[in-house]
């Protein structure tokens, strides 16, 4: 497939997506940056390693049936840029999609989604004390 190749950012991204698919919070956690940055498709966040472990924890509960499965992933000026789709027992988290990813030192520092306008608020949904629903950033 396009893009599929490896650079270390891409296998970082790639292993965090198997990480996910597999439901193995341990491997997630060990591919997060401390000050790790995840935002969802409306602009909001959940910051912090510990924040995002517990965030993904609380959406493993929610979702039992999530899975992503990439169709293209691209390095492009130090990011990782992915093509794919989700699928999930939920309707609401079925879904086209496209992801940015930043790398540093083999752990993911910001990851950022983006997906129909109806898609769920998932830093708010997951994140509770953590989102910012104000933000509008844009993506840093």
């Amino acid at each position: 497939m396009f893009g599929l190749g490896g650079s270390r950012a891409k296998k970082t991204v790639r292993r965090y997506v198997a990480c996910l698919n597999a439901r193995d919070v341990e491997g997630v956690a060990a591919l997060l940056h401390p000050d790790c940055r995840f935002i969802d498709s409306h602009g909001e966040w959940i910051e912090g390693r510990e924040a995002i472990i517990a965030a993904t924890q609380r959406f493993f509960a929610i979702e039992p049936k999530f899975r992503l499965t990439l169709e293209a992933v691209v390095e492009h000026d130090g990011e990782v840029l992915l093509r794919g789709k989700t699928d999930a027992e939920h309707a609401e988290f079925r879904q086209d999609a496209l992801w940015k990813a930043r790398i540093e030192e083999g752990t993911i520092v910001f990851w950022q989604s983006f997906g129909p306008h109806s898609s769920p608020r998932l830093a708010r949904i997951l994140g509770a004390n953590d989102a910012d629903p104000s933000a509008d950033n844009g993506g840093e």
